[in-house]
Order: C-alpha cells, then structure tokens, then sequence
C-alpha cells in the first residue's frame, strides 16, 4: 500500500499540495478498500500488538506523511 501511496504522489504535479493530495487520495482508496482495511485496521494491531503497530505506521506511513507536510512548509 505504501508503494502506491508513494507512486500517486511520484505522479502528481510538482506541486508539494498537489502531490499530497494525489498521496492522500492514494492512502484513502486503499485504506478504504475491504480486504486492506482489515489486514491494516484489525489484523496487523491484534498480530503485532498495539504498540508494534503503532511503531510500525509510524516510521513508515507517518514517515511519508511527515515528508509531504514539511515539503509543504
């Protein structure tokens, strides 16, 4: 999921907003479909346990999102 997310906002303008719009809507199709949003929002926490996934998100997803928002400035 992250690959896409990264590869929509690759795509986009070279517009820091544009692109995390185009990341953001990106994160909302996949997060959004059924079988992702169980395997993210359900599975991962109950297998990795709260704080594991926590971790997880945020040196990947929140590592992503901090990106565009300080591209943003």
């Amino acid at each position: 999921m992250a690959e896409r997310v990264v590869a929509a906002a690759d795509e986009a303008d070279e517009d820091p907003l544009e692109r995390l719009r185009a990341g953001s809507h990106a994160f909302r199709d996949a997060i959004t479909a059924r079988a992702t949003a169980r395997i993210l929002l359900v599975d991962a926490p109950a297998i990795l346990g709260w704080e594991a996934w926590r971790r997880s998100d945020a040196e990947h997803s929140g590592a992503h999102l901090r990106d565009a928002l300080e591209e943003l400035g």
